[in-house]
């Protein structure tokens, strides 16, 4: 949801973005924007298609690159290929927003290695929170430098860590927080972004704050953990 929706926020602000979705078990991009599927990452990464026939132009400055529903063909996948897919896409866009797994499993390693910026989404509890230590730990190994955190589904539930103590537990500056918002179940319905089927909506508004605060960003150096 946030890699969509940021995508939007930035290509609004004047910027050629491509959203890519690097989670090859769990593909969800290409939903979130109500397209169909033709030619996918799936596709390109099997090498039965090219980056270029696997895009979708879904406004005048984004575009996309959804993974594919179907597992039938995992087993042809060559993950790899992805850096190389990340390059070439680089190349035509000022942002490439790749919406990289959860866990630690190889899809979720090759998409952190062929990307050179990380922004951590996590929630605010204690379980969400150990597992961006670990994904922090691994960034610097890789040298993948660090642009912020998003803190999202905040209610201000009892057992919801401050996000005082986020920020000090991981040491890394919050680039925004965004509200749990039942808007966000209507725009998955809907087939379109939040920020284009509810702009309003609090969780929108607070996602076009954190495009601002990405824009004025600059990453802080990657060291090794």
């Amino acid at each position: 949801m946030v890699v969509a929706n940021l995508s939007v926020c930035l290509a609004k602000r004047g910027k050629r973005v491509i959203a890519l979705d690097a989670d090859v078990m769990m593909s969800n991009l290409g939903l979130l924007f109500g397209l169909e599927e033709r030619f996918t990452l799936h596709d390109v990464l099997a090498g039965k298609a090219g980056v270029e026939e696997a895009l979708h132009q879904v406004l005048p400055r984004l575009e996309v690159l959804q993974g594919g529903l179907s597992l039938k063909e995992l087993g042809q996948i060559r993950l790899e290929r992805l850096k190389t897919v990340v390059g070439k896409l680089s190349k035509k866009a000022d942002y490439v927003l790749v919406d990289c797994p959860s866990g630690f499993e190889e899809d979720f390693l090759a998409a952190l290695t062929a990307s050179s910026q990380l922004v951590l989404v996590i929630n605010p509890d204690p379980l969400s929170v150990a597992e961006a230590m670990k994904v922090k730990k691994l960034a610097g190994r890789f040298r993948v430098s660090l642009l912020g955190m998003v803190v999202n589904r905040v209610v201000g539930r009892e057992t919801d860590l401050p996000l005082e103590e986020i920020e000090s537990l991981l040491e890394v500056p919050v680039l925004g927080t965004v509200p749990e918002d039942e808007e966000v179940g209507k725009a998955l319905a809907s087939g379109k972004p939040l920020v284009l089927e509810a702009p309003r909506s609090p969780a929108s508004r607070a996602l076009e704050r954190i495009a601002e605060a990405l824009l004025r960003r600059r990453p802080q150096p990657a060291a090794p953990l």
